[in-house]
């Protein structure tokens, strides 16, 4: 009898501890398949918000290129019609300091020539008078009439100045 005791306990034992094997083995697998299930949905979620912040960032970055190239552009314009404008600017100063320089010029060309015509003149006036008044001209002439002589030559250019 306890033959068949220990027999009815071990097949008792033996037929709980395959019972138990087989719960033991459907919660695990049970368990793989939901802990797989779970990973599976996070690296989906992963993957889903990481590609909607690289897609957030690339056009992010597409609009700030976008920005950069127009604020370049703007100011390559805006720096280009301030040179046109300050070109513009000293052409037209200097265009403007030309004629002041040609109209002064001229003037100033007036001017000496109507006082050399004057001088002249007066110089003709003088020496005819004092041809007139004196007797033939003395054969050494005086210094008076060496710089009347010399005058009148420089006026009437025939004589370039010396310096």
């Amino acid at each position: 009898m306890i033959g068949e005791r220990i027999d009815e306990i071990d097949k008792s034992l033996g037929t709980r501890a395959v019972e138990v094997a087989n719960s033991l083995d459907s919660r695990i697998g049970r368990f793989e398949q939901l802990l797989v299930g779970r990973a599976e949905h996070v690296t989906e979620q992963i993957e889903i918000r990481t590609k909607a912040r690289a897609d957030a960032l690339n056009s992010r970055m597409e609009q700030l290129s976008s920005s950069i190239k127009n604020n370049s552009a703007d100011a390559s314009q805006l720096l280009s019609k301030s040179t046109a404008d300050a070109m513009q600017a000293v052409n037209q100063s200097t265009s403007a300091a030309a004629q002041t320089i040609t109209q002064a010029r001229n003037a100033a060309t007036d001017t000496v020539t109507s006082v050399a015509r004057e001088a002249e003149q007066t110089l003709a006036t003088i020496t005819g008078n004092h041809e007139r008044t004196l007797a033939p001209p003395p054969a050494k002439p005086n210094a008076r009439c060496i710089k009347c002589s010399a005058i009148t030559k420089i006026l009437l250019g025939i004589e370039r100045v010396r310096v």
